[in-house]
């Protein structure tokens, strides 16, 4: 029967064909849901109250927290990869899922996409799907907990990649005594006219890195790729002039401008065009490295970029990311007790590069750079250097790259940093809320929301956190209520809170909570200090035993769980050991006790190990103790900022 229905269906009410070679392009195949015998073909699986549908598409009416609709099984080629296109209009912003499987099967989360649902609009998005064959079925699951969906449209496009070539080899940089110079600081660029790569880094009379010479630019013109070499004008075999220019000057103290400015007289359809590269290590230092940096995505030690140690999977190949994955657009390489990076203003046009070492080019030593068309998550695969589809240049129209190499001193990549925020300064803070709306907002979480069952709370609405006794609920909702001007809401919020302590046994006080961050104030505002100092007390001593005799914590892998330290280099890490040298710490203060404060800044000196290395490690529950880690970066500044309170020490403070 489902052969039979795909059959009837197929070309009729689906839109998927067949076409003969002589055809000149085959429609969209997919589902065309302002069709209503389209619409009939999916059934309510989950949570899912209605499917109705009309002549803007299927709209879903949500009831439960986990609704999802299964349509029917179609068959798609099983040798071409897909894009999946949907146009959809949600109720509720949030995120949808779409899962696939054959026949005999079922949907896992492994072989599904997911794309985001940002507003109350119409929205259309394209993702990826690999090659699926016959008789695929499809799970919708659309954002959101409640209030309707509309579907208007689901397709399937060809995904075809633009071939890389066989990259050239680079040669050293050539440079002679006509060579320009600039300097600021401790930073030398030298660069000639000749050679599109032909330039030198200079970092306190040490050479950091050359530029990337013999590169190519790929442009599609009637249907064929070409490609040619880089230059600073060069004719294309299409007729078309292409002009390429590079100015530098001083930018201040360890920074170097560069504008690139490229220009062609006639429209070119471009798929790989070098703006900008610098290879760290070319001729110098190698592969080798102390620390590498790529703004949100990769915090190195001397290890490869886009490993597996920390995530498996496409997502892994991090060489060419999706701009959107960009926290600060740096790049850095640091060795030699200096570091080199580049910096550039965001701007969508361009794609960042960065691979440590060098697998892409074949230098040498480590790569990092910009190249046009950019990269926004769909108009190329994840971490490609080519895209899926051109970006147009028009003549008249030049193409102008902005960026800043620096450099300078440094035991780490940290004073790239710090160089990076005083030149481009910090991202704006957010409009801050006023308090009315913040306490109405705090209260609502409380009281209202599905964190709370009773008088106990949760940690988050999420499988995994049930609801339990939590102390800190009750002195947060007693806050809130000296503080809102609504009576009524101040009348709910003490009522609750009063439930809220009630779950609570005086001894636990000091320990009971839900929230991440928490302060031993319980027993101060409702008393029982004493049983909450031995609390403190005890738990100083227990963590305390979690020491080996060098001052190190080791991660032991939790029984019928994942090693989450299997990909890591050591059995500890500064994550992991300053979380609890923090929390000995905070605890021997508050009980008072001075032979716990002496062994808390023992155990805390001992850090001191972790100088000048990767922050990581801090989340080992569910994330591998190698993972780079803004958490474990906290952690590392809450444990010396409570050593230097208690002491004093500069050197903490440092």
């Amino acid at each position: 029967m489902r052969v039979c229905r795909y059959v009837v269906f197929a070309a009729a009410l689906l839109g998927l064909a067949t076409v003969g070679a002589h055809a000149a392009a085959p429609p969209p195949a997919g589902f065309d849901f302002t069709k209503r015998e389209v619409a009939g073909l999916w059934q309510p699986t989950h949570d899912i109250s209605a499917l109705e549908a009309t002549g803007q598409g299927l709209v879903i009416t949500i009831s439960g927290t986990d609704p999802y609709t299964v349509g029917p099984a179609v068959d798609l080629p099983a040798d071409t990869n897909l894009w999946l296109r949907m146009r959809l209009k949600s109720d509720q912003v949030g995120s949808c899922q779409v899962f696939y499987w054959r026949e005999g099967t079922g949907p896992s989360e492994e072989n599904s996409v997911r794309f985001a649902v940002p507003t109350t609009g119409w929205v259309e998005r394209r993702v990826p799907l690999p090659a699926l064959g016959p008789a695929t079925r499809f799970r919708i699951d659309p954002p959101g907990a409640g209030g309707k969906v509309v579907i208007a449209s689901m397709t399937f496009e060809p995904r075809v990649q633009f071939a890389a070539p066989e990259w050239p080899k680079p040669v050293p940089t050539a440079l002679d005594d006509r060579a320009a110079t600039v300097r600021a600081g401790d930073l030398v660029v030298r660069h000639a006219a000749g050679g599109w790569g032909d330039l030198e880094v200079r970092v306190a009379d040490e050479t950091m890195a050359v530029g990337l010479t013999r590169s190519l630019i790929g442009y599609v013109h009637d249907g064929r790729l070409r490609w040619m070499n880089a230059a600073g004008e060069v004719h294309d075999p299409d007729g078309a002039t292409w002009r390429l220019s590079r100015q530098f000057k001083a930018g201040g103290e360890g920074a170097v401008e560069v504008e690139v400015r490229v220009t062609v007289d006639a429209p070119r359809e471009v798929v790989f065009l070098p703006m900008f590269f610098l290879v760290p290590g070319a001729g110098s230092f190698g592969a080798a490295k102390h620390q590498g940096l790529l703004g949100g995505l990769e915090y190195l030690a001397d290890e490869p970029s886009s490993s597996e140690a920390d995530i498996r999977g496409p997502e892994s190949r991090r060489q060419v990311p999706d701009n959107l994955k960009l926290t600060m657009p740096l790049a850095v390489i640091q060795a030699k007790d200096r570091y080199v990076g580049l910096t550039w203003p965001s701007d969508g046009r361009f794609a960042a590069v960065f691979d440590s070492p060098d697998r892409l080019f074949g230098t040498g030593g480590h790569v990092m750079g910009l190249i046009f068309p950019g990269s926004d998550g769909e108009n190329r695969p994840e971490g490609s250097l080519m895209p899926y589809g051109p970006g147009r240049i028009e003549p008249g129209k030049p193409l102008v790259l902005k960026a800043t190499i620096l450099g300078g001193k440094g035991a780490s990549v940290i004073p790239a940093v710090q160089q990076y925020v005083r030149l481009r300064g910090l991202p704006p803070v957010p409009t801050p809320m006023d308090w009315p709306r913040y306490a109405a907002l705090a209260s609502s979480g409380w009281l209202d929301s599905k964190i709370r069952e009773g008088d106990r709370y949760r940690h988050a609405y999420w499988p995994g956190f049930g609801p339990q006794p939590a102390a800190d609920a009750a002195v947060w909702m007693e806050y809130l209520a000296t503080h809102t001007t609504d009576a009524a809401l101040a009348r709910r919020l003490r009522e609750a809170a009063k439930g809220a302590l009630a779950q609570v046994e005086p001894a636990n006080y000091y320990h009971s909570g839900v929230s991440h961050v928490r302060y031993p104030v319980v027993s101060l505002v409702h008393g029982h200090v004493a049983e909450s100092v031995a609390a403190a007390r005890q738990s100083a001593r227990g963590n305390l035993g979690r020491f080996e005799p060098d001052g190190s914590v080791l991660y032991r892998q939790a029984e019928g769980k994942l090693d989450y330290g299997s990909t890591h280099f050591a059995k500890d890490s500064n994550g992991l050991t300053a979380q609890v040298v923090a929390a000995v710490l905070g605890s021997a203060a508050y009980a008072g006790d001075a032979d716990l404060v002496r062994e808390g800044l023992r155990v805390l000196r001992a850090l001191d190990k972790f100088a000048h290395t990767v922050p990581r490690g801090a989340q080992t529950w569910e994330v591998p103790l190698h993972t780079p880690d803004i958490l474990a970066s906290a952690y590392l500044v809450q444990a010396y900022t409570l050593g230097y309170e208690l002491t004093g020490d500069e050197h903490f403070l440092d």
